[in-house]
């Protein structure tokens, strides 16, 4: 395996700069914290099977936490409810940074990640949807000021049961139904990373060079392209990486980034050992929370475990890159309306029963409709990486990137 490599100390600043440092990492990204979306998932079900433990998470997981999804006239279609499950699973932050355009805190939370993960047992494929936080909602919702999906969290409506207020999102704007929920608090996850591979990480297999500078231009910190066992900083700098070679679409890239992270992640997994996964329970208690019952988690992971990499696909919503795009002092991140449902016709919803964009609430931003970067579906590969599916962007969506 290959190791990260600093930028040697003639290539850094000799005062001022990282002095012969890792850089720490860039506060207002964060980016280290999208891990726990696979963790819970796959990780978290699969200790929740361990017998000897089961009486203790069946009373700390759901600690204190009685809400329900309430889904708005947005149902899973009966002739599916017994085979396909649909959860939601959000990240969040309350760490605050410079930027910041609204207050978080530890009751106020950003989802700063959002996940739609739906599990067809009968089919045995797993779909995930990764939804930009900084998606455009408009007045739609309320967002703490900002127009982004990631303050609908704490500012909806519902103050008692905030996971609803992303529901409603799912419901209102996609028109997709919300079964379970899981949440993810971020905070200190870095260690959680840590224990892997008994301290040293994760293998991942990078496909380019990814580079940072410090603010005189030096090369600071680097990571060569090819296989490197991740963790700490190495693996945040990894995952909130939105310049390299190749990388010209700012978090959409950084996405795809984390697409590598989980398929590296997937196959990890499959490997681990029980008192790996022993180590792992501490992190998994008291960062995670869900609505689904310990008894399902445990029936759920052993399912999961059991799908085969080519039928775990992974997408990005199809969203417009314009640098012109703000609203108020916020630069958003507005989505393609007929774009978005030709995408999510095609992926995650059954063939004979297709959603019309009349039907989907998105909001528009100043008559922008342009660039577009088309929606696209990854699938795990066996060696760690992703690979493109075929059919991933419909025909119909293609046409519009090249509006300006």
């Amino acid at each position: 395996m290959q190791n990260a490599v600093p930028a040697s100390a003639a290539q850094r600043p000799s005062a001022g700069g990282y002095a012969g440092r890792k850089p720490a990492p860039k506060k207002k990204v964060s980016a280290i914290k999208v891990l726990a979306i696979i963790l819970s998932l796959m990780l978290g079900v699969v200790l929740l099977g361990l017998g000897g433990l089961y009486l203790y998470v069946s009373t700390m997981l759901n600690a204190g936490n009685e809400s329900v999804v309430n889904n708005l006239a947005v149902e899973t279609p009966p002739e599916l409810t017994e085979d396909q499950m649909n959860i939601l699973v959000l990240g969040l932050d309350y760490t605050e940074s410079d930027s910041e355009e609204v207050q978080r805190s530890k009751e106020n939370p950003q989802a700063d990640m959002i996940m739609y993960l739906q599990y067809d047992k009968k089919a045995r494929t797993i779909k995930m949807l990764q939804v930009p936080r900084d998606s455009f909602m408009g007045d739609n919702f309320n967002t703490g000021g900002t127009g982004k999906v990631n303050g609908v969290y704490a500012h909806g409506p519902n103050k008692d049961n905030k996971v609803q207020n992303i529901v409603e999102v799912f419901n209102e704007v996609f028109q997709l139904p919300v079964d379970h929920w899981v949440t993810i608090d971020m905070e200190s996850l870095r260690s959680m990373v840590d224990v892997f591979g008994g301290g040293t990480g994760i293998p991942v297999n990078i496909p380019y060079d990814i580079v940072e500078y410090d603010d005189n231009g030096n090369l600071a910190y680097q990571l060569p392209a090819g296989v490197h066992n991740l963790k700490g900083y190495d693996l945040e700098f990894f995952l909130r990486a939105r310049k390299a070679e190749g990388m010209n679409r700012g978090d959409i890239d950084r996405l795809n980034n984390q697409k590598i992270f989980y398929s590296a992640l997937f196959n990890y997994m499959r490997t681990m050992s029980w008192q790996e996964m022993v180590k792992l329970m501490p992190f998994f208690l008291q960062y995670i929370e869900t609505d689904i019952n310990p008894l399902e988690c445990a029936a759920l992971g052993v399912s999961v475990m059991n799908v085969p990499n080519e039928n775990i696909l992974m997408g990005t919503l199809p969203c417009i890159l314009n640098q012109g795009a703000y609203y108020g002092k916020s630069l958003v991140v507005p989505i393609p309306p007929q774009e978005a449902a030709d995408f999510l016709n095609a992926h995650f919803r059954p063939a004979e029963v297709p959603v019309g964009v009349e039907m989907l609430n998105i909001a528009t931003l100043n008559g922008i409709t342009g660039p577009v970067v088309p929606g696209e579906m990854k699938r795990v590969s066996d060696n760690g990486t992703v690979e493109d599916q075929p059919d991933s962007v419909p025909a119909e969506s293609t046409s519009a990137t090249d509006a300006a």
